[in-house]
């Protein structure tokens, strides 16, 4: 190839389109250049399309896990919440029976135990969001410092395929 006999171990093809039409093309292309070395000692190795299955196949792997985690928080977050209706009720139960006694419905007193472990509830999810908001910026931000310079430098390349 080239006329040049062992000289040559590496040539790279970059496909027209881009990220991802380069992609999409690889695979037609692909066949041409391995109908075209048949018979030679150099074969088609498909990079990017590899790469970016691979990829996607990671991402998958890490949105299943982030969901599952994210499941479980839900589930921890519903068992807090009717754990805390459940230490208000026991916390109170002279007070409830009083209440009843005094000619307190039952009706009135369900609200206001609903009302009153809402408040708590919303309370605590407000605290929870604010603080979720700060620690993934701060996240966000040390990944910046910490990959930004080797991510950014790879966008540099001289052409559009690996």
């Amino acid at each position: 190839m080239a006329n040049r006999p062992g000289e040559v171990d590496f040539i790279a093809v970059a496909n027209e389109g881009g990220v991802h039409g380069g992609v999409d093309a690889s695979d037609s292309v692909t066949a041409k250049l391995e109908d075209a070395l048949k018979g030679t000692t150099y074969s088609v190795d498909a990079l990017k399309a590899d790469g970016v299955e691979e990829a996607q196949l990671a991402g998958n792997i890490l949105m299943t896990f982030f969901m599952v985690l994210g499941l479980f928080s839900i589930g921890a977050g519903i068992l807090l919440t009717v754990m805390i209706f459940v230490m208000l009720a026991a916390e109170r139960k002279t007070e409830m029976g009083i209440s009843r006694a005094v000619g307190m419905k039952r009706r009135h007193l369900i609200e206001a135990f609903v009302s009153e472990g809402m408040g708590y509830n919303m309370l605590s999810a407000l605290v929870g969001v604010t603080l979720g908001v700060i620690v993934a910026t701060l996240i966000a931000g040390a990944m910046t410092l910490l990959l930004g310079s080797s991510l950014a430098s790879n966008r540099k390349l001289p052409f559009a395929a690996w």
